[in-house]
């Protein structure tokens, strides 16, 4: 029996760090970057979705990252289809593909063999658009959890978009999402070695990196570049828009809040964010946890010794 080729996935909670160690295994393993973020994948929504800066972009080649229209649809089961496409041809050119990024679904989409269900018909989804807009999200939530509460259970109720898919699967196929997983599951053969490490660091520590970083961004131009994309054309229905610090520094620009609450619901929602993500990575399987040092040598030191121990 062949080997399954090797597929190694660094993640992480947001802001601890992942792009800059990324590019760093990437140049020691002499391969690309394959990109899980479900936000960098839209163009001109920079700053406030942390895109690495071009002197690491620069570095290493990114696959995956700004590449989407902010109006086009992009979802997993694209990202599936993509990212499947690129391991392969790295596989074929005798490279190690690296997948980088903090989107739980995406990644267990790829370590999971999850298809997400079918893609919903433009009718239904774009009903579903239309009563998130009249109803709002809390009540989609609630509607959610009657006919899938198990994807109710695992989705914040503010979190619109992945409310909308549960509804389009379910709607589209009379099954709930939860349960078509869980066949994704049973029946999935395991198609790559897959070495997954994840990027750990004290709480304490994680939300100070995230409140800096936050400040950072701020100071980089976030409001403006909301502003610049408004004056562009671009709808504020657009899937960018209701990220983390979009959907704040508009309703700040809407005069719905002031400057110090803005910053203040953006730190607080991507703390919730972080621990989101902490919960989500500690469910995945055979899941290695790399403590972040305060020298980024050591840290990749201890990446390369897990990877070498697992037979890379």
């Amino acid at each position: 029996m062949m080997p399954l080729p090797t597929l190694i996935i660094l993640t992480g909670p947001t802001g601890i760090g992942k792009s800059e160690m990324g590019v760093s295994l990437a140049r020691e393993l002499e391969t690309e970057i394959i990109s899980a973020d479900s936000m960098q994948v839209y163009q001109h929504f920079d700053v406030g979705t942390a895109k690495p800066p071009p002197e690491l972009r620069n570095q290493v080649r990114h696959h995956l990252m700004d590449f989407i229209h902010p109006q086009d649809e992009y979802n997993v089961y694209l990202f599936r289809q993509d990212a499947e496409k690129l391991i392969s041809e790295f596989h074929r050119k005798g490279k190690t593909p690296l997948v980088v990024g903090g989107t739980g679904l995406y990644i267990k989409a790829l370590t999971e063999g999850l298809d997400c269900g079918s893609r919903p018909g433009a009718e239904i989804r774009e009903a579903i658009t239309e009563e998130m807009k009249i109803k709002g999200t809390e009540k989609m939530h609630e509607e959610l959890a009657v006919v899938d509460p198990v994807s109710a259970n695992a989705i914040n109720p503010n979190d619109s978009f992945r409310i909308q898919r549960a509804l389009e699967t379910y709607r589209e196929t009379g099954r709930p999402l939860s349960e078509l997983h869980l066949e994704d599951r049973e029946k999935a053969v395991p198609q790559y070695k897959v070495i997954c490490l994840v990027l750990n660091m004290p709480r304490e520590k994680l939300y100070a990196r995230i409140e800096n970083r936050v400040d950072a961004m701020l100071e980089a131009g976030l409001i403006r570049e909301v502003q610049d994309l408004l004056d562009k054309g671009f709808s504020r229905e657009s899937k960018p828009f209701m990220g983390l610090g979009y959907k704040q520094v508009l309703a700040y620009l809407d005069g719905a809040d002031t400057f110090e609450t803005m910053v203040r619901n953006i730190k607080k929602e991507t703390r919730h964010y972080a621990k989101r993500q902490l919960t989500w990575f500690r469910k995945t399987r055979d899941a290695v946890w790399v403590n972040m040092e305060e020298e980024k040598g050591k840290t990749l030191q201890q990446i390369k010794t897990h990877i070498e121990e697992l037979g890379v």
